[in-house]
């Protein structure tokens, strides 16, 4: 019975050590693949961020710490008007930095060339490129204040890419957080700050957490 108790631990052992192994090998790609400056930026961000919540949460298990922010978060955005200045941010003397680093996707903002209405829609002009936007509702005042709002309404012109999301997409085999972000990302582009803290509550375990604060911080600040 004893001998069979050590077998099984020693193999409890093994696998935890495996999948530990398993962990820092996917790390190092990721830090490789998003670059020695912008793995540096973002370590710091993320070493800020644990500051932040080992001194908001200082009675709470270091473990649950993260976990609790994220749900104190959604309560945040779910009552705006409960809303207080506790919530993290970044350190405003750090961030031209990292602006200028390509941890961040870069891109200018362009107002459209012309908006015009005609029998299929309001269409918006934008560099060559013709979107048509269908109503919801009729009426000329709402139609008026629609096209006045567009023509008023800046879109991105990206001139250089975060390689984040390519770095995190080298590595999500195996990973439900990560695979689950990504094809939402690609679904919805820009991922509301509820949808994304309950969907890395619900993700979240103790091998994913290191990508999960980085995934948390990336969609918030990224813009």
């Amino acid at each position: 019975m004893r001998v069979a108790i050590v077998i099984i631990a020693v193999l409890l052992l093994s696998s935890c050590e495996h999948e530990d192994k398993n962990i820092d090998k996917k790390i190092a790609t990721f830090e490789e693949l998003l670059g020695r400056q912008e793995s540096l930026y973002l370590n710091e961000i993320i070493s800020d961020f644990d500051i932040f919540l080992n001194q908001k949460y200082q009675t709470v298990n270091k473990q649950y710490r993260f976990e609790y922010y994220l749900k104190y978060f959604i309560d945040q955005y779910k009552y705006p008007s409960l809303r207080n200045d506790e919530l993290f941010r970044l350190d405003s003397s750090k961030i031209s930095k990292y602006r200028k680093s390509n941890l961040f996707d870069k891109f200018d903002l362009i107002l459209p060339d012309s908006v015009w209405q005609d029998s299929f829609g309001i269409n918006v002009l934008y560099n060559n490129q013709l979107e048509t936007i269908i109503p919801v509702k009729e009426g000329d005042n709402y139609i008026k204040e629609l096209i006045s709002d567009l023509k008023n309404k800046p879109i991105k012109n990206y001139t250089s890419k975060s390689p984040f999301y390519a770095s995190l997409d080298s590595i999500k085999n195996g990973n439900v957080l990560i695979t689950k972000y990504l094809n939402e990302k690609e679904a919805a582009t820009d991922i509301g700050p509820i949808s994304l803290a309950n969907g890395i509550v619900f993700y979240l375990d103790e091998s994913s957490e290191y990508f999960a604060k980085r995934i948390f911080i990336m969609e918030l600040y990224n813009h």
